[in-house]
Order: structure tokens, then sequence, then C-alpha cells
């Protein structure tokens, strides 16, 4: 399993997404928000853990500006099948690219599921690329943040603002 367990809200909505527990409208009891079920990011199709994680228009504008920041490539899959070719491909606790591949995950859900709240509760809302952004910044804090050494290229530190660890090939 995907799995960052030193940052706790991340993690804890990423396993949550896994379990599909966190409730999407589709699994609302019928009206009891007062809604019809329709996605609060893209307010056009019913909002299920497959279209919030990514099929949404939104979280998908999101989630390709993230991806070619990181540079990183992921295949689009439904929900489940990603986060099971997440656990396959990114195995390594030592290389940058593999915590990288793992925070861009996270992180993105995260501020996706605030982003949807906030929407819903809230009726603010905040422009994809503003979101993109913010991840962006956090994944960067926490990549500042780390004491482990990984292999990180020398693109990667310039990328990320970062000179730990050691250089390696780019992976």
């Amino acid at each position: 399993m995907v799995s960052l367990d030193h940052i706790p809200r991340q993690s804890f909505i990423l396993r949550a997404g896994l379990k599909e527990q966190p409730r999407t409208r589709d699994r609302l009891p019928q009206h009891s928000d007062g809604s019809n079920g329709t996605c609060s990011l893209c307010n056009s199709q019913i909002e299920t853990h497959d279209h919030l994680f990514f099929d949404c228009t939104y979280s998908r504008l999101v989630w390709e500006q993230v991806n070619r920041l990181t540079d990183l490539t992921w295949p689009n899959l439904p929900w489940q099948d990603l986060l099971t070719w997440a656990s396959q491909k990114w195995t390594s606790k030592f290389q940058f690219s593999h915590l990288l591949a793992k925070l861009a995950l996270s992180t993105t859900c995260y501020f996706l599921w605030q982003e949807r709240n906030k929407r819903f509760f809230q009726q603010a809302h905040r422009p994809h690329n503003a979101i993109a952004t913010d991840i962006i910044q956090q994944i960067r804090r926490q990549v500042n943040n780390l004491k482990k050494h990984y292999t990180i290229s020398a693109t990667q530190q310039f990328l990320w603002g970062t000179s730990f660890g050691h250089s390696g090939p780019s992976v």
C-alpha cells in the first residue's frame, strides 16, 4: 500500500480512500444532504471515488498539473486500480522519485478532499491552479523537512530546492 506514516492527515485520507470510506455523495443516504449527489468540484457527474480521484475534470486538471511539476507519469486508471498500481510501482523507501510519487498522490488526494468539503459545506471555491500550487508548496515543505538520505538526481535537487542525500542517476 502507498503509505506515508509521518504525514498523518494525508495518510488518513489516502488509507480511507483505499477502503472507499470517506463518504462520497453517492454513498450518503438519499437526499440527506439536500442534493442530487452531483460532484461539488465539477457539478456535472455523480460523485464517486473513481470520479473524484481523477475522472472529474477539476481533479484531473489539478492532478495533471501536479504531475507536470513533479515530472511523474501515472496511468489513467480507476481509483482502486491506480492505488494497486502505485503500491506495486513505487515501492522503494530510499529512492526520491518513489517518495515524491507517494507525496504527490497523498497530498493531491488530501487537498482535493479538502476543496470538496469547502465547496460542499462552506460554498468556497478555488481555481484548480491555486490548489495545484498549494500542493506543490506542501510537497516542497515536506521534502525540505526530510531527514533520510535518498538517491536524488541533480535535477531533482534543483527542482525541489534541497541538497540532502547523495546524487544518483535520475530515477
